[in-house]
């Protein structure tokens, strides 16, 4: 059977089949329909998973010390990844969850191993004003700073305990012990994965930086066939979520490296700079022209570049 994908640039309907054959049937009216009116491709920018981008498997290592999976013995899980949004009390929030990354990982591999794949574009930008030397960028990324996480499955805490990390749920606990809403158990991210109990499609969450959260779910937990990857080339990002590029609000031409707040000589606040822009309108001999603040900005670097194997 012939089948068509559904693409950004091409309707997702399958142009050889014609549906006048069983024109009494009411999905095909509907279908006919589409094609008479359809004419900007509007349906096919509506799908769910139109920007998602899917990433083929890695090849297989064929290094002597890679072990070789097991057919129906190894487990194998698709771990989705969402983007963080803001959420608060005062303000009810309808936004649905944006797919950032799928994760492949094997059931024999440690957690800490899923949360070392889950890339974050907080982990690498710096909330550091640079106005004043915006050639100086800090080296040190938050992720570095603040190496503590923790995930939360099923009703159980489970932390991040290698070296330079702590244990981030204390404060959490006690407030949930407090108000009594029970006891949570808490377990190290040595556990294998396939020790931890799960439920499939259930929403768990991941949380580092302090108060970054990234709801995440399993989308599957199967036996390894053939068809795998046979060598433990695991885990593997499948599918990443294409990120909308920010331009340069001055130029509209080149990508953003700069985000400016409280500059009185723009009508945004923040404002989007590219690295011409920023130091043309904004400095003078080195100097800065008006009292503003400047921070790095990375995001078009996690949009474009795909999650490292």
């Amino acid at each position: 059977m012939s089948m068509s994908l559904p693409t950004s640039k091409a309707s997702a309907m399958n142009s050889c089949y014609n549906p006048q054959a069983s024109s009494s049937l009411h999905t095909c009216k509907n279908l006919m329909f589409r094609k008479e009116i359809d004419k900007k491709n509007c349906y096919s920018r509506k799908l769910k998973y139109r920007t998602v981008c899917l990433i083929p498997p890695p090849e297989d290592d064929d290094q002597p010390d890679n072990e070789l999976l097991q057919s129906g013995k190894d487990i194998i899980y698709r771990v989705r990844i969402y983007r963080p949004f803001p959420y608060t009390h005062s303000k009810h929030t309808v936004r649905h969850s944006l797919l950032m990354s799928e994760i492949v990982v094997l059931g024999q591999q440690p957690l800490w191993v899923l949360r070392d794949h889950i890339y974050c574009l907080n982990d690498i930008s710096t909330g550091i004003d640079v106005s004043e030397n915006p050639d100086v960028v800090p080296s040190t990324s938050p992720k570095e700073l603040f190496p503590s996480s923790f995930m939360f499955i099923n009703n159980v805490f489970y932390v991040d305990e290698r070296k330079g990390c702590s244990d981030i749920t204390l404060e959490l606990r006690g407030w949930a012990a407090a108000r009594n809403m029970g006891t949570f158990p808490v377990h190290s991210m040595d556990v294998k994965l396939e020790d931890v109990k799960i439920r499939l499609g259930h929403p768990d969450v991941y949380v580092h930086l302090g108060d970054c959260e990234h709801p995440f779910t399993f989308s599957e937990a199967r036996l390894a066939h053939p068809r795998d990857p046979l060598r433990r080339v695991f885990p593997f990002v499948s599918q990443v979520g294409l990120s909308q590029v920010n331009y340069c609000s001055i130029c509209s031409e080149h990508s953003t490296k700069w985000v400016v707040k409280r500059c009185d000589m723009v009508p945004f606040d923040p404002t989007h700079f590219c690295d011409t822009c920023f130091r043309l309108y904004l400095y003078k001999d080195g100097k800065k022209v008006c009292p503003f603040k400047a921070y790095a900005y990375k995001g078009n670097e996690m949009s474009v570049l795909k999650p490292r194997q």
